[in-house]
């Protein structure tokens, strides 16, 4: 995807009562809506390419086997009553 220099536009439908808040939550921080948005969403991608880039170190090299037995070992030192209950388990490669 090729970045351009000129700032994008999106338009972007807002249910009403989200877009109140933001404009409360704006006006409150005494910034326009579109810079209150710009850092919300600056800030959630952030984070989320963060976390993407931590996982991804985690799990570097392993197989999805691998990381299912790591969890397991994790898993069995847990108290019984917290452990994985049926269907929430990782499923089998086939």
């Amino acid at each position: 995807m090729a970045i351009t220099r000129k700032p994008a536009q999106l338009p972007l439908r807002l249910p009403r009562e989200l877009h109140a808040d933001i404009q409360q939550l704006a006006e409150d921080q005494g910034v326009s809506m579109n810079q209150f948005l710009l850092y919300v969403v600056t800030s959630k991608v952030s984070e989320m390419k963060q976390s993407k880039e931590f996982f991804a170190k985690r799990i570097a090299g392993r197989t999805r086997q691998q990381s299912a037995e790591g969890l397991k070992k994790i898993l069995d030192k847990v108290s019984p009553a917290s452990r994985i209950v049926k269907g929430d388990e990782v499923p089998d490669e086939t």
